[in-house]
């Protein structure tokens, strides 16, 4: 007992430490580029300011943290779709599929396969062209490939990773390819049975070559805690805390909560809000779900300080059936 307790606060130290370290690492500043990379895949995860390194147990963990696909019990297909500025909009499709579920006291090597698509198309824009001629062009489409494993360690610790595949064309006559890998983990019952930590480091690849112009990709790290109130059987309150530092930015934080009313034996109401420091354009955020045994629908915004604001929605399909204690 006493060595479980010690090894707990060492692995905090080292997530720490790990985050320090990141910040003199990624210290100074890199232009990236591949900005589908940095964008947002959920509307949960949205709601909550984006802080859902640690909390991941979901689909959305694919972009976040693919260490929690481990906590998925069925499988999940999921699509959401986000506005952006003029007619700009981000489209995602996955699935995640629980692969192996030995039946253990422990729960001792179960894990998951995830596979999904993200698509940017970058709206329209008219070119004039010399002699006279105009043509309407759609200035920027981006494909992003992700196939992801998740594997349960250990009783309280899960870990995973992401394969990348990114394709990125301009102007509809310019392409660039690249690879790009994430990896992160996440450790449940830290201290006490309610806290859990997850750290994750993504975009480790080669730089998206145009031409003779190339971009680094927007290599981040990031650490997390969520802390789980259960009041009683039918009010659940998640709060959760994310730092992040990319190549090319300073460090962010990122704090979300959500609250959960069961209002049956079946659906759960979800109502979220959080917001995002140290962003030049975003800052609140909030939302609203609704999640049964067959499917769950969210939505969120994301106030800009000079820009619209962005609208995003996602569907959740469950082939199976999710325990009770999933829907609490």
């Amino acid at each position: 007992m006493k060595n479980n307790k010690i090894r707990k606060y060492l692995l905090l130290i080292s997530l720490f430490i790990l985050l320090i370290s990141l910040n003199y690492i990624f210290a100074g500043s890199s232009i990236t580029g591949g900005i589908t990379l940095k964008q947002t895949l959920g509307a949960r995860p949205l709601g909550m300011g984006e802080a859902y390194i640690s909390l991941a147990d979901d689909i959305n963990s694919i972009f976040f943290n693919p260490a929690g696909l481990t906590k998925i019990s069925v499988t999940e297909i999921s699509a959401t779709y986000m506005n952006n500025i003029a007619d700009t909009f981000y489209t995602f499709v996955g699935a995640a599929i629980p692969i192996n579920r030995l039946q253990t006291n422990l729960d001792i090597g179960m894990s998951t396969l995830g596979i999904s698509l993200f698509v940017l198309s970058g709206g329209k824009m008219e070119v004039n062209y010399p002699d006279g001629s105009t043509e309407t062009i759609c200035p920027q489409t981006d494909y992003l490939g992700i196939v992801s494993y998740s594997y349960q360690l250990l009783h309280n610790l899960s870990i995973g990773g992401n394969i990348k595949f990114l394709s990125s064309t301009l102007a509809q006559q310019v392409s660039a390819y690249t690879f790009a890998l994430d990896i992160g983990a996440i450790y449940n019952r830290l201290l006490f049975d309610e806290l859990s930590t997850g750290v994750v480091v993504k975009n480790m690849g080669l730089p998206l070559k145009f031409e003779k112009e190339s971009d680094n990709l927007p290599l981040q790290g990031s650490i997390g805690l969520t802390y789980n109130l259960i009041c009683d059987k039918s009010n659940k309150f998640i709060f959760s805390i994310d730092v992040s530092k990319d190549l090319d930015t300073p460090l962010h934080l990122n704090c979300g909560t959500e609250y959960n009313y069961k209002v049956s034996k079946k659906e759960t109401f979800s109502l979220r809000l959080g917001y995002k420091f140290g962003y030049e354009l975003d800052g609140l955020t909030g939302g609203l779900g609704v999640q049964s045994d067959m499917y769950s629908l969210d939505y969120a915004f994301n106030l800009k300080s000079t820009l619209p604001t962005n609208h995003i929605f996602s569907v959740t399909i469950y082939l199976g059936k999710i325990p009770e204690k999933e829907i609490d």
